[in-house]
């Protein structure tokens, strides 16, 4: 019976993780955004990311990909380094956040961690391994 339970137990793990990592492909995460950049969906809008020289270039979509936005939102990026977690300065642009961070911390980072808030909508954090790369 013991045996029975751990491997139902088994099976149910690899469905959840099947459907979890399919539920995220489906939100496009697997594919570049409409501007080249990583994307993550914490709610109802999109997150892309776009590394640049000196920081990142952060953009909240709505739920088709488009129209970015800046007003009535707020954007909060932090890298992880092992123990440590150092929060970005991140500044509206035109229709864009900008996170600067110095080029020797992100090469130390393990991950970045953006939680945003578009047009009053608040998203859970958005995790991006580091280096950014497409799987």
């Amino acid at each position: 019976m013991k045996l029975f339970f751990h491997m139902l137990f088994k099976i149910a793990a690899i469905t959840g993780m099947s459907i979890l990592s399919a539920a995220s492909f489906a939100h496009g995460e697997n594919l570049p955004g409409p501007n080249g950049g990583f994307i993550r969906m914490p709610g109802a809008f999109h997150i892309e990311v776009i590394p640049q020289q000196n920081g990142f270039k952060i953009l909240l979509l709505d739920i088709g990909f488009q129209h970015p936005l800046i007003q009535h939102s707020t954007v909060k990026a932090v890298i992880k380094q092992d123990t440590k977690s150092m929060e970005l300065r991140c500044k509206p642009k035109q229709n864009y956040f900008y996170c600067s961070v110095d080029p020797k911390q992100l090469a130390k980072a393990t991950s970045l961690e953006v939680t945003a808030v578009r047009n009053n909508a608040k998203g859970a954090p958005a995790i991006y391994p580091l280096p950014l790369k497409r799987s």
